[in-house]
């Protein structure tokens, strides 16, 4: 009987030793040719597994003046200069709505811009109303919801913006700095970094009390910011100095559970693509910047919203 109380008693204290749960670990790999500029934003894939991005190749350019959309064809991995934008028009955040155009955050000029993808044409749909906006009072990121009827667009220290597709009826719903954005598969919650809302029936915005267990140590700013068909939530970091960039990948509910990791010092955008879906692009910047990929095990949930729309 002794004995018996003695195993259970390491047994139980093997148990409590355990963490609740454990963060997974996983690598990204470069996937493109170093790129070269500190300006590499957005991302957005196709149902075709394009992949288009922001800023490559801006040698040559003035990025105060504008920038330029990159794509990498499906199933390659040599990125190519898919469009110059007009001057005061430089991208950050990318989506694809329903109508197959590309909606874009512009960071430069402060606008939600939309791009035809078959005839390149540039619509400024919407401003943010700034005069000369700061780059980190401007639009940044953007968020279809998955009706396609609304869209989202978080400004760093301006908050976000709940608007119609073109851009009409745009109105301030959160009055919070806001980086990377997204909405949950159903439709029912907007997640920032800082928290997850829950979207009211008239596109407000009510605080879940939700907050993602961001890591601390090792890290800096986070950035992009996706989710899968299952609702967990996958965020860009920056790296501390030192360190390695790593994109947080948490449930619902807010709980960290897995790290992709990439040798670089900063991941920003990110999204999924690939013929499946399951393909994670991460768009490292810097001078010898690059793309990334990881093949995850759930698709994420943007391709499913495209072929929800007929695309």
């Amino acid at each position: 009987m002794k004995n018996l109380i003695t195993t259970l008693a390491l047994i139980t204290s093997s148990l409590l030793s355990i963490p609740a749960h454990a963060v997974i670990e996983v690598q990204a790999t470069q996937l493109s040719q170093v790129l070269g500029t500190g300006k590499l934003e957005g991302a957005v894939s196709d149902t075709a597994g394009n992949f288009y991005f922001c800023n490559m190749n801006t040698e040559g350019l003035e990025i105060k003046k504008n920038g330029t959309i990159g794509v990498i064809p499906a199933g390659e991995s040599e990125a190519q200069l898919f469009l110059t934008l007009p001057e005061g028009i430089r991208g950050n955040g990318l989506r694809i709505g329903p109508d197959g155009n590309l909606y874009m955050a512009d960071q430069l000029g402060g606008n939600l811009v939309r791009i035809n993808i078959e005839t390149k044409a540039v619509d400024v749909l919407w401003h943010i109303g700034i005069d000369n906006p700061k780059w980190n009072q401007s639009a940044n990121d953007v968020a279809i919801t998955p009706d396609g009827k609304h869209l989202y667009v978080s400004c760093v220290r301006e908050g976000v913006y709940r608007m119609n597709l073109d851009g009409s009826d745009a109105t301030k719903v959160l009055d919070k700095n806001a980086n990377g954005i997204e909405v949950s598969p159903d439709g029912t919650r907007l997640i920032i970094s800082s928290g997850i809302y829950s979207i009211e029936e008239d596109g407000t915005l009510k605080s879940t009390g939700i907050k993602l267990q961001l890591p601390k140590e090792g890290y800096r700013y986070t950035d992009g910011l996706r989710c899968d068909v299952e609702g967990n939530i996958y965020v860009s970091r920056a790296a501390a100095k030192g360190g390695t960039a790593a994109v947080h990948v948490f449930d619902p509910e807010g709980n960290h559970i897995k790290n992709i990791k990439v040798d670089f010092r900063a991941v920003h955008n990110i999204c999924f693509g690939g013929p499946d879906g399951k393909t994670l692009f991460l768009v490292c910047p810097g001078k010898k910047g690059f793309i990334a990929s990881y093949q995850n095990d759930i698709p994420g949930r943007n391709l499913a919203d495209l072929a929800r729309w007929g695309l």
